[in-house]
């Protein structure tokens, strides 16, 4: 016999400890059978006849209908034990894992093994019954902790209420219904013929909430009070809710009168808190739930007197068991009830365990005991019959004896059957317990795989629906930033950056980012007035800025942008005027005129000339100090005032409502005034007597003058409702009507050097070119129609609309259009010199005269290829040679060609070859001399480009490489010094920068920067562009600039890898070539387009600095509602608008803070309180006084009373808020002090 043999079976656990002897008879029936990976060893239905040993390898035990891998067997393992008890199928199929062996014993030579050593048969099964043991109680303990799907039931709640309120608890019943709670009330839910109490008492306790309808007929009814204190015995929920108020003396169970009410008096309250209602319902639901199912099975045990038969088993009681060590301090609590039920439930299930494992294992092991029993008795019978048969032919004599004794045999033998019989019955119920034990733990084990999956969708759904509708927001915000670009653009360009922060690099945010340049408003500073609707504006003599909105009046600080004063006018104001003495003049909608002493802050009111009640439309002072004024009265009267009383007031009455005035600045005093009937009247005044004399009306608009103004050199410029300027010089002639404007013209203003600009009810500020009768510029930038404009100091032409803004006059055009090609503009190039230079589909090279905006030179009929220059009068299109001063062309073979760094040669390429080319001999004779620069080995390649310092050329290849050469000028020739693999395309265009990097672009889109001293990339810059770039251009300090064929030109931050601009076109089409200029500070483009375009880099930035504010309160909460305010660029003022999201947050808090002492939770609301204090804000003697009142109505006035004297020191004489406190100090025992308020 192999030793390897019995060293094998050795290993199986099953033999681990048998004697020599014993395993080596085993040895003897065993039979060997190898096994290839994947090969089947038996399958699931077929009949069991043989126990496996694992030799060596794996074995899988599976489901052959799904493929399912139950368990992975190794070796020492043995399986299908069950075959040598029973003949039945297979219960599930086997297969080799890998390349295996296994040992089999099959029924038969188990048999013969019993019977030839029953020791050994006996161990065997001994062995057996106890690994089956093992799998009986594993199974067991599965069955007893398997998970009990529960079921969802509605919120059930309990209405207790008196007959007199049945209509209001109708109404209340169909508002719960719509939010789904199940309402049990006694008009539907009582049958007929049904015990009534014994119904109202099933009601309640199968509900989750008991409310309870307080009014004076519900405390007095003694059917009412069953109900309470049947839901307090039961622990309910309680929620008392007040409809009618109960009178003095009404009882009022104490559950009810210490819980918090909710007030339903009217269908007003009642709309109003039934959330607040649900909200109590909701609160702990599950747990409450789980109060009302465990007690409605608590009484049902005690009802059926406490059988053992209605006790909770299985999940149902860990959850039970789980809830109630859970229970805490939750409302509602569990009963004595819910305790003795669920320990009672756990007794059983422990005893019901015990009982069923015992049970088990017992039957068990008698069955197979009994069989292997049987079996030796069969043997033995047989042995007795045998020699029965010997004593009968040895001895006649013992004949009788030996009938008796076979008798015997046989009858044992028919006990044995019996027995044999029986355990296999027993072996048969076994075998269907633990398939029907494995058929539920699939089962449970496919519920969990179902419910994880379930569960990872819900997530990844949720995780998709949060990312779309990120996206649907961002594209939402930069939507609306795109529309608000003309005529909004601060607010266009918060908008997009907000996007941005939700979708980065998404299209129409970098649209708007690139549209900033062309649209955005030159603006030096803003001011932003809390009400967002300035109606006045003046800067005085002295340099401060005041301005109202409303009935305020507001100095502000020229250093913060904040206001430095405020003051507050009696009625509206609506006029606004410096006096000589510093002061501020206001007229308001009352007809009140008010001096303003900024130092002090007094309020000096002038005595008017007011015959009725009257509104200001204008106010002025002249040079003389003579206080001018416009009324609304009937006569529509201008009134002059000398306010030192010199002259009596003089009156001038109008055929028209005049709606703005002005004084000149000469030595004969000047009054106009524009009237509403569309013409302007002028008055000389006398200086002695201050009485004006009617020099002239004009008449030079359609509709109403609501704006006129006079200039230093006595020119007089009128606004009007027509959308025109009219202008006419100082002797009275017509200089002209302006046209730009598309709305109401509200407001004219001169600078002290003569520039007019007006402001419009088209939210546009225009300064004016009164030589060529056109708007010179146009300020785009308020959201709302600009109602005053006035020229401070240094020519700071400052605008009234939204906000206050000062306009940069001076600053250059950002974007500045040069005309004058035919057709698409190819190629944009500066001249080291600094001049421009373009080439066109027209075929034209044009050189540009910056300054007149105008063509100096142009060269026709010349290759339009890309453009490099030496200088300004050597240029290379192509391979087209211009020399401007030789007055000489020449068109070069090749391609990509480029200048020597002495100007004096031109190197290109042929594919395979690299050529230099002389440009004397070109110009001097016409030969063509050519110098062969490179060996074949350099071939395919694609573009070339010298290095600054002259010592360096770089090819770029097809195959995407670049090539370093070193140039020996002696030989000329260039020898390889590196190769610099990187791009998976051919390299499509190069730069060198200023300091000696070299940027390559591939066909792979991508842009890499080259440390050529280090012959590294340094880094990768990935476009995000659908288009392939065209070129690019490097700036002198480092930045570049590339173009895709998009509408957009892209500018880098090479250092930090990223994009700090993007810049777009004036058109509606893709930028093929751009060029920074020498100096940086020009950058010029070509593309679809006949026009160059050059931007000024100073708008070439980060989009945050070209602001000067953030979003307002309004502005944040129309495009971002129920998002936190934050600042979008942080570096940028806020503003005091934002004072007023403070002010609103507070008082939402202090709403809140209120609806908690309605409720009677007077701590939480005095800490609400105590937060709004933190945070500065004053709270009003009312809400001081709310607090003391319903601290003191829910008994709490010991920590509410404070609030009592908050209120009175605030206003100490109110007799509400006495009243107030004087309960409050009852409740706290000081009668005296409750009596002195009280009194």
């Amino acid at each position: 016999m192999p030793q390897d043999i019995l060293t094998d079976l050795r290993k199986v656990e099953l033999f681990a400890d048998l004697p020599d002897e014993m395993i080596a008879q085993l040895a003897r029936e065993v039979k060997e059978q190898p096994l290839s990976a994947g090969e089947v060893l038996f399958k699931e239905g077929e009949e069991g006849n043989a126990l496996f040993f694992i030799q060596r390898g794996e074995i899988e035990i599976y489901q052959a209908s799904d493929g399912k891998i139950f368990e992975v067997l190794k070796t020492g393992d043995y399986f299908g034990e069950m075959a040598l008890l029973e003949a039945e199928p297979r219960t599930a199929s086997a297969r080799a894992r890998n390349e295996a062996a296994v040992f089999y014993l099959d029924r038969p030579a188990f048999m013969h093994l019993l019977e030839t050593n029953p020791a050994l048969g006996i161990k065997m099964t001994h062995r057996i019954s106890a690994r089956l043991r093992m799998s009986m109680a594993a199974s067991q303990a599965t069955q007893e902790t398997k998970a009990d799907t529960s079921k969802a039931s509605e919120t059930k709640v309990f209405i207790s209420y008196s007959r007199r309120d049945k209509p209001f608890v109708l109404k209340l019943n169909e508002a719960l219904s719509q939010y789904g709670i199940d309402t049990w009330v006694d008009w539907e839910n009582i049958p007929l013929t049904a015990d009534w109490w014994n119904e109202i008492r099933l009601g309640i306790e199968n509900a989750d909430a008991f409310a309870f309808v307080i009014s004076p007929d519900s405390l007095t009814s003694e059917v009412c009070g069953r109900e309470i204190q049947t839901a307090v015995d039961n622990h309910k929920r309680l929620i008392p809710i007040l409809h009618r108020d109960p009178q003095k003396g009404n009882p009022m169970h104490e559950k009810i009168s210490s819980h918090n009410w909710i007030y339903m008096r009217d269908d007003a309250e009642m709309t109003a808190n039934v959330p607040q209602m649900l909200q109590v319902v909701n609160t702990d639901l599950d747990f409450v739930k789980a109060h009302t199912r465990l007690l409605e099975r608590a009484l049902g045990w005690e009802r059926e007197k406490k059988n053992a038969s209605f006790v909770l088993q299985g999940d149902e009681l860990q959850k039970a068991e789980s809830w109630l060590e859970g229970a805490g301090k939750k409302q509602p609590q569990p009963t004595a009830l819910h305790i003795e039920f669920i320990q009672a439930s756990r007794r059983a299930a422990n005893q019901r365990q015990r009982n069923i494992l015992t049970a088990s294992l017992v039957g068990l092991g008698i069955a197979v005991v009994l069989a292997i029993v049987s079996f030796v008795f069969y043997l033995q019978a047989n042995d007795a019959k045998d020699k029965a048969e010997i004593a009968k032919v040895t001895a006649q004599a013992a004949e009788v004896e030996a009938l008796n004794q076979r008798d015997l045999a046989s009858t044992a033998q028919v006990e044995a059957e019996n027995q044999k019989n029986e355990a296999i019955n027993a072996q048969a119920t076994a075998v269907v317990a633990k398939n029907e034990a494995i058929t539920q733990a699939d089962i449970a084990a496919t519920k969990q795989a179902e419910a994880e999956a379930a569960k990872a969708e819900a997530e990844a759904q949720k995780i998709l629906a949060e990312e779309q509708a990120r996206l649907a927001k961002a594209g939402d915000l930069a939507a609306s930033g795109l529309t608000l670009v003309e005529s909004n653009p601060p607010l266009a360009i918060l908008l997009a950056l907000e996007s941005n922060n939700l979708s980065p690099d998404n299209k129409t945010a970098q649209e708007v980012f690139s549209l900033i340049p062309i649209y955005f408003p030159p603006l030096k500073e803003a001011f932003i007035d809390p009400s967002q609707n300035v109606e006045n504006i003046a800067w005085s003599p002295t340099g401060k800025l005041a301005s109202s909105s409303g009935s305020s009046i507001i100095i502000w600080n020229l250093g913060t942008y904040e206001p430095e004063q405020t003051f507050l006018g009696n009625g509206y104001i609506t006029a606004l005027a410096w006096a000589p003495d510093g002061r501020l003049a206001t007229g308001d909608d009352t007809g009140q005129i008010t001096l303003w002493d900024i130092e002090t802050g007094e309020a000096e009111p002038i005595e008017t000339v007011v015959d009725e009640p009257v509104s200001i439309t204008s106010l002025v002072w002249n040079p003389r100090g003579y206080l001018t004024y416009a009324m609304t009265d009937s006569k529509n009267t201008i009134v002059v005032q000398d306010l030192t009383g010199a002259f009596p007031p003089t009156k001038i009455p109008n055929r028209a409502p005049v709606n703005a005035l002005a004084w000149n600045n000469t030595a004969t005093p000047v009054l106009a005034a524009g009237l509403d009937n569309g013409s302007v009247a002028l008055w000389i005044v006398s200086v002695s007597e201050a009485k004006p004399t009617n020099v002239i009306n004009y008449q030079n608009h359609q509709s109403g003058v609501i704006s006129v103004a006079f200039a230093p050199d006595g020119s007089l410029a009128t606004g009007s409702k027509d959308s025109t300027v009219a202008v006419r010089g100082a002797f009275g002639s017509l200089r002209a009507i302006l046209q730009g404007h598309t709305d109401y013209v509200n407001a004219v203003a001169w600078s002290d050097d003569n520039q007019l600009a007006s402001g419009s009810y088209d939210k546009t500020v225009i300064l004016w070119d009164l030589e060529n009768e056109v708007a010179q510029r146009v300020f785009h930038g308020h959201s709302d129609s600009v109602n005053a404009l006035d020229w401070g100091p240094e020519g700071k032409l400052t605008s009234g609309a939204d906000f206050i803004y000062v306009w940069d006059t001076a600053a250059n055009n950002s974007l500045t259009t040069y005309p004058g090609h035919l057709d698409w503009t190819y190629y944009v190039q500066w001249t080291p010199q600094g001049q421009l230079i373009s080439t066109g589909g027209d075929g034209k090279v044009i050189f540009w005269d910056e300054a007149a905006q105008a063509i100096e030179e142009s060269v026709p009929n010349a290759y339009a290829g890309r453009l490099v220059t030496y200088s300004n009068s050597r240029v290379l299109s192509g391979g087209y040679l211009i020399d401007r001063e030789e007055k000489k062309n020449y068109m070069l073979p090749g391609y990509s060609h480029i200048f020597s760094p002495d100007g004096n040669a031109v190197v290109g390429l042929t594919g395979t070859e690299m050529a230099m080319w002389p440009i004397a001999p070109l110009f001097e004779t016409g030969d063509l001399m050519t110098e062969t620069l490179t060996l074949e080995e350099a071939s395919n390649m694609q573009s070339v480009i010298w290095s600054p310092d002259g010592k360096t050329l770089a090819t770029g290849q097809y195959d995407g490489t670049i090539i370093l050469w070193d140039y020996n000028p002696g030989g000329p020739s260039v020898s390889i010094r590196a190769t610099l693999p990187g791009h998976e395309g051919g390299i499509s265009t190069m730069a060198w920068s200023p300091d000696g990097r070299l940027a390559t672009v591939g066909s792979d889109n991508t842009i890499m920067i080259w440390d050529i001293a280090a012959q590294t990339q340094e880094k990768t810059l990935t476009s995000n562009s659908e288009f392939s770039i065209y070129e690019m251009s490097w700036s002198p300090n480092g930045k570049l600039a590339t173009v895709s064929g998009d509408k957009n030109i892209v500018i880098w931050d090479v250092d930090k890898g990223e994009k700090i601009a993007v810049l777009g076109a004036p058109y509606k089409a893709g930028i093929t070539s751009v060029a920074w200029s020498p100096d940086g500070t020009q950058l010029a483009f070509g593309g679809q387009s006949y026009n160059v375009y050059v931007y000024n880099t100073r708008f070439i930035q980060d989009p945050c600095t070209w602001l000067t504010r953030n979003m307002t309160y309004d502005e944040w909460t129309d495009y971002l509602p129920g998002e936190p305010y934050r600042a979008t660029c942080p570096e940028r003022p806020v503003g005091t608008a934002f004072e007023d999201e403070k002010q609103a947050q507070m008082e939402a808090m202090l709403i809140e803070a209120n609806e908690l002492l309605y409720a009677g939770d007077i701590a939480l609301g005095i800490q609400k309180y105590q937060e709004v204090e933190a945070q500065g804000f004053d709270i009003e003697a009312t809400n001081w006084d709310l607090l003391c009142w319903w601290g003191a109505l829910y008994n709490q006035a010991e920590i509410s009373n404070f609030a009592c004297d908050r209120a009175l020191e605030l206003v100490p004489d109110d007799g509400y808020f006495r009243d107030s406190r004087g309960v409050s100090r009852a409740l706290l025992g000081d009668f005296e002090g409750a009596i002195e308020d009280f009194e």
